[in-house]
């Protein structure tokens, strides 16, 4: 299933995403609904611009638009109706990887990790490169990191945000026409 539109918006929740919205035109460039956790309202999602603008998911819980950021473009994923969103993108050999669970409250954030990349000048323009690697803020071997992350994130049941991604306009439309 595409990150698409597929179940009724609550009249709360469809005003709620709508006002939301309305000074977002310039912020996003794209836009798409999904259905992140097991209820009846599909979550938001927003790509920026630019990867200063980043990412944003945001779902409709207890009567309001809860909002979670996501650093950079492009690197988010979820599991359709398990709950699970992940953040995974970096910068110049430093990428770092944040897990939420979608909860009643909003998102929770549940696990973190980092890598980077050090480039390391030996002689006549030759270099080497090592890595670091870190989950939870505690160093770990690459291998650790690698268990540590398939062990946070299924990511083999997962989808890209950014699938499907349509205009300020039309996502409008689409909230404004449903059901």
């Amino acid at each position: 299933m595409c990150f698409c539109l597929r179940k009724k918006i609550c009249p709360n929740g469809k005003k709620a995403y709508l006002d939301f919205l309305d000074d977002k035109d310039g912020e996003y460039l794209s836009f798409a609904l999904g259905n992140i956790d097991d209820d009846d309202i599909p979550e938001l999602y927003m790509s920026g611009g630019c990867e200063a603008t980043g990412d944003s998911i945001s779902s409709y819980k207890s009567g309001e638009v809860v909002e979670e950021h996501l650093n950079r473009i492009g690197g988010g994923r979820y599991i359709e109706k398990g709950g699970e969103v992940l953040n995974q993108n970096g910068n110049m050999g430093n990428c770092y990887t944040h897990a939420y669970k979608l909860t009643d409250d909003g998102f929770m954030f549940t696990f973190t990790a980092y890598s980077a990349e050090h480039i390391i000048n030996v002689e006549n323009d030759e270099y080497d490169i090592t890595y670091e690697f870190s989950v939870e803020d505690v160093p770990v071997t690459e291998q650790e990191y690698n268990d540590a992350l398939n062990k946070a994130f299924d990511f083999d049941k997962s989808k890209r945000l950014n699938e499907n991604t349509v205009s300020y306009d039309v996502i409008i439309a689409q909230i404004s026409n449903f059901n």
